[in-house]
């Protein structure tokens, strides 16, 4: 989970580490209702503010910067044999 740069101190969310941390479960758990994904394959982090992908200058550089991104790994249980395959 990201944020921008604009601090934020609700009760909710202290700070943008909360923010970003929060923005990250919750697309977790919209995954986690999806039958045969394993709960125990995924994690969370949040960066808060400290990895925008644009400017925090202005609106539309805040509003790219606030966001989740998705890792997505494959697991193959015999890798030597997607290996010979790919060669």
């Amino acid at each position: 989970g990201h944020t921008d740069n604009l601090p934020i101190n609700t009760r909710e969310f202290p700070s943008n580490w909360e923010l970003s941390v929060k923005r990250a479960l919750n697309v977790m758990q919209k995954f986690s209702e999806i039958p045969n994904l394993e709960e125990n394959r995924f994690s969370i982090v949040g960066y808060g503010e400290h990895r925008p992908i644009t400017t925090n200058e202005n609106p539309e550089g805040r509003a790219k910067n606030r966001r989740v991104e998705l890792l997505v790994e494959r697991f193959y249980e015999n890798p030597e044999v997607f290996l010979q395959g790919n060669q």
